[in-house]
């Protein structure tokens, strides 16, 4: 199925990464029939079904005002962007599904994209990238080969979740660790 999605700078692909999924409903925002659903994470006072939200009614800000409502999740460093960098990742960027609740990685002065579970192929290929914070949140004692040992056991989409995100600027990969 083709479909004209609308861009997030932060979140690039909801579909791959499986924030957003193919399905044919109409959105309880803009009444209009759709073809693919938001199935991440909405934080508001209001009781939404968000699989009946439409992407574009998240990038366009509709169902952020409707619903008093953000997606985006917690900023790892939110407190030093501006009121309309804070207004794109809270109100028109879709989240992601988590254990622990969506953290967004920053670097180079800005948030980074979300592309979803690493690959045990790609947390391989950047181990030594990724170590020093993987192994303090997941609070191995046991150094490197405790980390690896992790990896050895890894699925995407499991527990513990390894998060893959890119800096918009110099293109670093980074990697946020997420568990029960």
């Amino acid at each position: 199925m083709k479909n004209n999605l609308p861009f997030f700078k932060y979140h690039p692909n909801p579909l791959a990464t499986g924030n957003a999924v193919e399905k044919v409903f109409v959105c309880l925002c803009c009444n209009q029939q759709k073809k693919v659903a938001y199935v991440g994470g909405i934080y508001s006072v209001h009781d939404v079904d968000r699989e009946m939200l439409c992407l574009e009614c998240i990038a366009d800000g509709s169902a952020a005002k409707k619903w008093d409502a953000s997606f985006g999740g917690e900023l790892q460093d939110g407190e030093r962007f501006t009121s309309e960098i804070i207004d794109e990742f809270e109100n028109k960027t879709p989240s992601y599904i988590s254990w622990q609740g969506a953290v967004w990685l920053t670097h180079c002065d800005d948030i980074c994209e979300f592309h979803g579970d690493f690959t045990k192929k790609e947390l391989i290929d950047h181990f030594e990238d990724i170590k020093d914070y993987a192994k303090e949140h997941l609070g191995c004692r046991g150094g490197d080969e405790e980390l690896k040992e992790i990896i050895q056991h890894y699925e995407p989409i499991g527990n513990p979740a390894f998060y893959k995100f890119i800096c918009i600027q110099c293109k670093k990969v980074l990697v946020h660790v997420d568990f029960t």
